[in-house]
């Protein structure tokens, strides 16, 4: 799973730490043996999540 956006960029520290891993597998006890082998990555561009808004956008503009 990728975490995106400038807050988490600004602030790795957030991510990557026992206390998200923890709350992050703790948060879903029906999902907690999927969650388990799940990798957690901090993008390191902010704007990322623009560009899937900006694709998306694009994509449905063809559609009509």
């Amino acid at each position: 799973m990728f975490i995106s956006g400038g807050v988490a960029m600004k602030n790795p520290f957030l991510i990557d730490n026992d206390a998200f891993i923890s709350e992050f597998l703790q948060g879903y006890d029906t999902a907690k043996n999927v969650l388990a082998h799940i990798s957690v990555s901090l993008m390191q561009d902010e704007r990322i999540g623009l560009f899937g808004a900006a694709y998306y956008a694009a994509h449905i503009a063809k559609a009509d």
